[in-house]
């Protein structure tokens, strides 16, 4: 048991926060009760493991969390890849047509800022 603050704890003070949110959290305890894990799963623990653990089992879970992460960001930046690469395309339809702007084009490129601060600076970038 950690001094001063429970696991369960930790974990809520970390999920409030946006940036924290792909941090993957997983309860290494001694709490063997099932109904703590359900209360960490369900707080958002990506996984539980029980003490004793082994080393190798560990090791695993954190490769198979990584990788469920990793898939989920791929999809995240695919699917606003196209929103960014439909945009562009209406804004060159605009341009095109009705010589729109630079005022127009910056205000419809703030629209794409998005939660994540890298994709940001990508579309920031694309300009």
């Amino acid at each position: 048991m950690m001094p001063g603050i429970t696991g369960f704890d930790a974990l809520k003070r970390l999920v409030v926060t946006e940036k924290n949110h792909n941090i993957p959290f997983i309860f290494l305890t001694a709490r063997v009760a099932p109904a703590d894990k359900l209360h960490g799963l369900r707080e958002g623990a990506d996984d539980y493991i029980t003490k004793p653990f082994l080393s190798e089992e560990l090791l695993l879970r954190i490769e198979a969390i990584l990788r469920r992460k990793d898939v989920t960001i791929n999809q995240t930046s695919k699917k606003i890849q196209k929103q960014f690469d439909g945009l562009q395309d209406q804004i060159r339809s605009l341009n095109t047509e009705g010589n729109v702007g630079v005022d127009f084009v910056e205000g419809l490129v703030n629209m794409l800022n998005l939660r994540d601060n890298e994709t940001e600076e990508h579309v920031q970038t694309c300009n």
